[in-house]
């Protein structure tokens, strides 16, 4: 699994410099307004570049003059670099880190285009580059399964996920039918969640049955999902569930927010093939203190097999944390800039003796940093 090491970046929103080295499971703090939503929206950019809708994503943005660090006459250009490293040994033979950057400048018409874009490779026999001004593009070398460095950290990009289960209302996507085919990967919104469990009963039953008994520790009422397409339009599926004490049938509209935000959850963290990096906006929202102690065990599980950057809010999960350094602060400074800094466990031992990383962050200790 290809592993982002670190991102830095320059003149980004609120952040006029950024480097974090990440971990697999990374915890983002901050009191609102601090830039923890701008750093995922780093993230968002980055994603949507590698499918190459950079402008409709920098248009629905508000334009060049919102994405840049207080705009263009003061931040003409934005900078982003990452370094990918563990590649698997079947796509980069021998093992190799991969240094990718890219620099957006601020167009006349408000818009963001590329004045460099390069990939780095750094393997044991020496350092080789590619270079080029131009759009992604996926070319593959003919020689063994090997992809060039560009096309991979492109193909690495694709695979990025940023989820946030919050709409869950009456007339949310989450609560309609889903096409059945729709099930390569859960939707950023749960949007095809009946479609994903229908794949994952079928395919991946071991990681279906996870899910359902993890959902039942939560719901005890609950007993299993009734995953079948529509009978008057078989492309179609509407999520339905059984209670224990009963035969009848209940459809989506029927589970509470917090549950069914549970749900998409625990099929996103327990999937057999989660995506290489899974960024999660506030996944605590609504959920009952038992579930939040249940979602830090399945996130903690998950960061074995995938990476994960959580932004959250709740100090509950972060009472769950043992790892101090696992904990990226961000706050603002006295300019307004954002600023990320990892915890130093070494710097808070004493404090850690008598107090949970959540008590230390509603207490804003020295060194500790993003006050809720």
């Amino acid at each position: 699994m290809a592993f982002l090491r670190k991102i830095e970046a320059n003149g980004f929103r609120s952040f006029q410099s950024l480097s974090i080295e990440l971990r697999p499971l990374n915890w983002l703090i901050g009191a609102n307004g601090a830039g923890k939503s701008n750093l995922l929206a780093l993230f968002k950019l980055l994603y949507e570049t590698a499918w190459g809708r950079l402008q409709t994503h920098v248009g629905i943005a508000g334009g060049a003059e919102c994405v840049l660090h207080y705009g263009s006459k003061q931040t003409p250009a934005m900078e982003v670099s990452l370094s990918i490293a563990d590649t698997p040994s079947e796509v980069c033979s021998p093992p190799s880190a991969l240094t990718y950057s890219v620099k957006l400048a601020a167009s006349s018409d408000d818009k963001l285009i590329f004045e460099d874009e390069r990939v780095m490779e750094l393997s044991f026999g020496g350092t080789k580059s590619e270079s080029r001004m131009s759009k992604f593009s996926v070319e593959q070398k003919e020689l063994g399964r090997r992809y060039r460095p560009l096309g991979f950290v492109c193909d690495h990009l694709r695979q990025w996920r940023v989820y946030h289960f919050n709409d869950t209302s009456r007339n949310a996507p989450i609560r309609k039918k889903a096409e059945l085919d729709d099930n390569r990967y859960l939707q950023p919104d749960g949007s095809n969640l009946p479609a994903f469990l229908y794949l994952l009963r079928h395919k991946h039953p071991g990681s279906y049955e996870q899910i359902r008994e993890t959902v039942q520790r939560i719901a005890p009422y609950f007993d299993d999902f009734e995953l079948e397409p529509d009978r008057l339009n078989e492309a179609r599926i509407l999520l339905r569930w059984r209670e224990r004490s009963s035969d009848h049938s209940f459809s989506i509209a029927d589970l509470s927010d917090g549950t069914l935000r549970f749900v998409c959850l625990a099929t996103l963290l327990l999937q057999p093939n989660p995506p290489p990096l899974i960024l999660l906006d506030e996944p605590e929202l609504g959920l009952h203190p038992a579930a939040i102690g249940l979602l830090s065990a399945m996130l903690h599980m998950a960061s074995h097999r995938t990476q994960l950057i959580v932004a959250t809010q709740s100090v509950e999960l972060l009472d769950a944390e043992q790892d101090a350094a696992s904990v990226l602060a961000v706050d603002r400074d006295r300019e307004g800039r954002s600023t990320v800094h990892r915890l130093d466990p070494e710097a808070l031992r004493d404090w850690l003796a008598d107090y949970s990383l959540g008590e230390l962050w509603k207490k804003n200790v020295p060194g500790f940093g993003g006050r809720p």
